[in-house]
């Protein structure tokens, strides 16, 4: 069976996406509550209130004529579990007992807004359960995921120099908020700030182009947004001081091009399935054919090539970064254009 459309397909995409993602917003709790976190809807939350300490929001401004939606909500899910993540080894810095949750506190639409917030669900202490202890650490937490993500919201690679400001700001909301006078408070570890900041850079690397992602938070009686990135650049000199293992691999890939490089050696941007990947190409001749002209790559494409990936792990066994290079170039890979007539058939 053939279905013609005429003048109005676009017009009928676009309704359709629309209405796919404003379905979707509503089906988000279930996709993240199979992510095992406290999720508790609350309705008629004012977005234009201020926010309380311990909440923070995420804000994903999407584009609703584009394609593959359910992105939005695969990047969205990543990136709780990244501040999830986060907030487990911060309180962990409290006491090891310490269990924190994310509530979903409300969701709007337009844009895509969440309002989340930082709890404590437990406590080791029957005392503490009767102070505003649990207030104390969620407002910590959201004060130290802000500091995490300003810094990592500059351009340029991430210096020692940078994690030692970073490190100093999270100890000094510890000092503000009282978290560092409970229990046995140490500071964080750098290797789980830069797990931390590559989970929440993949949560955003999950999404479309288009879409931007800004967090949102009371900081200092003021509210105060930042946008979350999904490009990661740690020097490596950080990363080389807090690796206790490093492990190589050379593979032959298909990587589908989504942006190239005209200035230096800078790097390309691929997609190899769902994952968003950033890399080096160190084939010199091959670059140099391509920037004389004499390769021609157009939207779609894709390469074939020998990459090498080196994963930095750290002494808890964490995943601290990937770096992929791409050695040589194999081949060109042209998107085969269907026929018209063929789309709907």
């Amino acid at each position: 069976m053939k279905v013609v459309l005429g003048l109005t397909s676009t017009v009928c995409k676009a309704f359709f996406i629309y209405r796919v993602i404003d379905n979707l917003i509503y089906t988000i709790m279930d996709l993240l509550s199979k992510m095992k976190l406290g999720l508790k809807a609350k309705s008629g939350v004012d977005m234009e209130k201020k926010l309380e300490t311990n909440q923070f929001c995420i804000t994903v401004d999407y584009d609703k004529n584009a394609s593959k939606p359910e992105q939005i909500f695969l990047g969205i899910a990543k990136l709780i579990e990244g501040f999830q993540y986060t907030d487990r080894e911060l309180v962990g810095c409290i006491a090891k007992e310490i269990e924190p949750v994310i509530m979903l506190d409300d969701v709007e639409q337009g844009s895509i807004r969440m309002i989340l917030r930082s709890v404590i669900e437990s406590l080791p202490d029957e005392g503490l359960e009767r102070c505003d202890v649990k207030r104390i650490i969620g407002t910590f937490l959201v004060k130290a995921k802000y500091a995490i993500l300003k810094a990592m919201d500059k351009k340029g690679s991430i210096s020692e120099q940078a994690f030692d400001t970073l490190e100093l700001e999270i100890s000094k909301q510890a000092q503000e908020t009282g978290v560092s006078e409970l229990g046995c408070y140490t500071e964080p570890k750098r290797e789980t700030l830069i797990t931390s900041m590559a989970l929440i850079s993949d949560g955003v690397s999950k999404m479309r182009e288009t879409d931007r992602v800004q967090f949102g938070a009371d900081i200092e009686n003021e509210l105060k947004a930042i946008q979350i990135g999904s490009e990661l650049d740690i020097d490596e000199a950080v990363t080389k001081s807090v690796t206790q293992e490093e492990i190589t691999n050379i593979q032959v890939v298909i990587l589908k091009i989504q942006k190239v490089a005209f200035i230096g050696n800078s790097k390309w941007e691929f997609r190899i399935g769902k994952n968003k990947i950033s890399a080096h190409i160190e084939d010199e001749a091959w670059l140099e054919r391509y920037k004389a002209g004499q390769i021609t790559l157009i939207p779609g494409d894709s390469l074939k090539v020998e990459m090498k990936e080196t994963m930095q792990y750290a002494k808890n066994h964490e995943l601290i970064c990937s770096v992929s290079q791409i050695i040589k170039v194999l081949s060109v890979i042209h998107e085969e254009k269907q026929p018209s007539s063929q789309l709907f058939s």
